[in-house]
Formats: structure tokens, sequence, C-alpha cells
């Protein structure tokens, strides 16, 4: 399974757009986490990676932040009818809108099953309601999160409750962009006891964090960037 980063903060080369906020598509699934903060760069990056909208049967939001739902709205207009996943985080505004060009809503408050090998934690609570992805690949977890607003560690745990087991693979947003290197390095120690192997940190994890896990896990720290295309099967097999 393969996990395309449309967007974010860096460019893993310079021909992808770059900026404030994550969007990965997981090909293989047709669904794409997440928009970014704005729709002109999703479109560029996308023909860069050779995706045309119409591979895109579903989005699934983590939450209600502009630099995560930004560029739903203008990319609705290139799509056929996609489902759309969100939770009780959004506004009836936004739904509406959604609804208007011609997305069919999903609603979910509960951790959930959204196709074969795709489940959500559900909404955690933060200061904005967040819900992660969850992968099934091979009887292996591969976890993914918008902002981890919840906390990183919190989504873990919560991944091991509903599931029985650690994620193997932690990605995305880790939200550490203002925590001392101290505490940081706690949370990246604390992950890997717990059994997490693989870490792809992005987005709002800070340059500080990223030094500090790419310490700690060392062959398992895989770095990130518009541009770069994940691997899944193939990294989670080394462990």
């Amino acid at each position: 399974m393969e996990a395309y980063i449309v967007f974010n903060n860096q460019s893993a080369a310079p021909e992808f757009v770059s900026g404030w906020g994550l969007s990965v598509f997981f090909r293989s699934k047709r669904l794409l986490f997440d928009t970014g903060s704005e729709t002109n760069a999703l479109l560029h990056n996308f023909s860069l990676f050779n995706i045309t909208p119409s591979e895109i049967h579903s989005i699934f939001l983590s939450h209600f932040h502009w630099d995560h739902a930004g560029g739903l709205l203008g990319l609705l207009p290139h799509l056929s009818s996609p489902k759309i996943f969100l939770h009780r985080g959004f506004s009836s505004g936004f739904i509406a809108e959604i609804r208007r060009l011609g997305g069919e809503v999903v609603l979910f408050n509960e951790p959930s099953k959204i196709g074969p090998g795709v489940y959500t934690t559900g909404p955690l609570e933060s200061s904005s309601p967040e819900a992660a992805l969850i992968f099934d690949i091979q009887g292996k977890l591969a976890l993914f999160t918008g902002c981890a607003h919840p906390g990183i560690l919190n989504l873990v745990h919560k991944t091991k409750e509903l599931w029985g087991k650690v994620p193997l693979l932690v990605g995305g947003g880790f939200h550490l962009l203002q925590m001392s290197r101290k505490k940081i390095f706690f949370i990246a120690q604390e992950l890997h006891r717990l059994g997490v192997r693989l870490v792809a940190p992005s987005h709002c994890t800070g340059q500080k964090a990223l030094e500090v896990f790419a310490d700690i896990f060392r062959n398992g720290f895989v770095a990130m960037g518009a541009g770069k295309i994940l691997f899944l099967e193939k990294l989670m097999r080394k462990f």
C-alpha cells in the first residue's frame, strides 16, 4: 500500500508545492486523508504524482482546522460524488456546503470501519475534536494523525485499547512544535517503549522534535515532505 504525501510543510522535491498543512492519498484505498490548506497546491501536486481527481472515492478529515480542511471545498467540483467522512467537530454550515457541492457526507462519532482494512479511532476530545486513521496491513497497524491535538501518546493508547495492539507505524502531525526538548524526548522514548517501531512525523511536529525522533528511532525514522511516497508494506515488513 502506497501513501502519497500530497501536501506538507516541506517538499521532498522542488517541483512540489509545500504549505502549512497536511494531505495524504492512499491510492489503493482511493482515500484522501485531509486536504491541506488550499486546493491549487493539491491539484498541482496530484498532477506531478499522475493522480487524477477521479481516483479519489472518499475523503477523511481529521479535524476542522483550515490547514487540514481548507482544500476540500475547492476540490469537490473536480470529483464525482465522493464520500466525505466527518465527525461532530465540523460545523453544520460546512457540512451543508459539502452537500451543495455534491459530496456525500458520512458522519461518525465512534470508532468505525471506513473501508476494507481502514478504520478510525473516532473523535478524541481536545481543543478541536480530532480523529485518526488506522490501517490494518497484513495484521500490522499503521496510525495516521492529522495534528494529534489530543496527544500522540493518547492516540496510540486509544489504538491499543481498540485493537489490542500498538501501531507499528505512526505518521502525520505530532503537534510538538511548542514543546520542550525534554518532554519531546519523553514522548519519543515512550512511543518506542510501547512498541512503535516506525515514525513518519511531519507538519506540526517541528524541527526540534524531528531531530529527537530521528535520534531515537534511527532506521525507523521516515522523512516526510510533499512529493514523498511511503511504501507501507515494504517499510513494515522489516519489523
